[in-house]
């Protein structure tokens, strides 16, 4: 995530800069409930924190809805995308839709469950990775779980209808979290800093 702000006919690309506005996508992005002993509140502090101390920083591409042969280029590489919690037809076709566009463009991506994607871009230099889920995830294990894999350049992605939400890691979030450990190693120090 090169620019601040982009526009073609089709597409928006904007930074989060506000913490609040920030806050309300991070409540779209993930699915806040008492796990693993850790409450719903203190779940969404972490995912804040994230932003707010600038590890991670916060884009939106907004985007026309993506053509459905997108879903059989999906299909054609890597079979029909069966989500565990994709109860709906549509679920799982947005899913395939948009890593089918995403192999269209020469990534490498695949959809599993937990965080639903995983892959590197083509256009990346570096080991960075890009992780994500479509739709609403839980912070723990999917999120938690996708951010012990991204180093400085990698992306989580959350993807919507017309709509992703990017996460871009700012430094090796993998360290900072194996390294403010505690409680168990279920929860970072950083909830509460």
């Amino acid at each position: 995530m090169r620019n601040s702000s982009q526009t073609t006919n089709t597409m928006k690309i904007y930074e989060i800069n506000n913490q609040r506005q920030a806050d309300r996508l991070l409540d779209e992005m993930f699915r806040y409930k008492n796990t693993w002993g850790i409450t719903v509140q203190d779940a969404a502090r972490f995912c804040s924190n994230l932003v707010s101390k600038n590890l991670l920083r916060m884009h939106v591409w907004e985007y026309d809805p993506i053509d459905r042969s997108y879903s059989d280029v999906y299909k054609q590489n890597h079979g029909e995308w069966m989500h565990s919690a994709g109860r709906t037809i549509s679920h799982n076709d947005l899913g395939m839709r948009w890593a089918g566009r995403m192999l269209t463009m020469g990534h490498d991506v695949k959809l599993s469950d937990s965080p639903d994607i995983w892959g590197k871009l083509s256009d990346d230099c570096s080991n960075a990775t890009i992780v994500g889920d479509v739709g609403q995830c839980s912070v723990f294990p999917a999120f938690k779980d996708g951010l012990y894999g991204m180093i400085t350049g990698s992306l989580w992605v959350s993807v919507f209808e017309g709509r992703e939400v990017i996460l871009e890691a700012m430094c090796d979030i993998a360290y900072v979290l194996q390294e403010s450990q505690y409680n168990k190693g279920m929860l970072p120090r950083l909830v509460y800093d």
